[in-house]
């Protein structure tokens, strides 16, 4: 194993792009707390929710973006802001680091409706872990 194969590196790297872009102003790493304060209208979980290959040359792995945006006061998803924040990732594509390049096709899930009054969607990318 190598060092540039350690995930909460990884999620850091991603941590720090979605910060820098502006995605959001609340930002975890892993998973979603379960305390989570329902007065924010929107935050982001950055996670690695795959095994990390080794592919002699380079490391590759899925990571993935998950926004949650707090529902319209009639209880439906806010889709105007997914939108724009969906276009903010995209626009960005594809991000690299000295460490890591996150791929220019991601993929969107929609994960739906949490028991807090958000729904989420969620973003698979492609990410290649430089090792030499």
């Amino acid at each position: 194993m190598k060092l540039t194969y350690d995930i909460q590196k990884i999620e850091d790297a991603l941590a720090e792009y979605v910060k820098d872009i502006g995605l959001s102003n609340k930002i975890f790493k892993g998973q979603r707390p379960n305390n989570v304060d329902t007065g924010m209208s929107d935050f982001v979980v950055v996670s690695v929710p795959s095994s990390i290959n080794d592919r002699e040359v380079y490391g590759e792995c899925i990571c993935r973006i998950e926004m949650f945006v707090k529902n319209l006061s009639n209880g439906t998803k806010n889709g105007i802001k997914f939108s724009l924040m969906y276009k903010k990732l995209c626009d960005t594509f594809p991000i690299e680091s000295d460490a890591y390049i996150f791929d220019v096709n991601p993929n969107m899930i929609q994960l739906g409706n949490d028991k807090n009054g958000y729904f989420a969607q969620a973003i698979n990318i492609k990410t290649i872990i430089k090792t030499l």
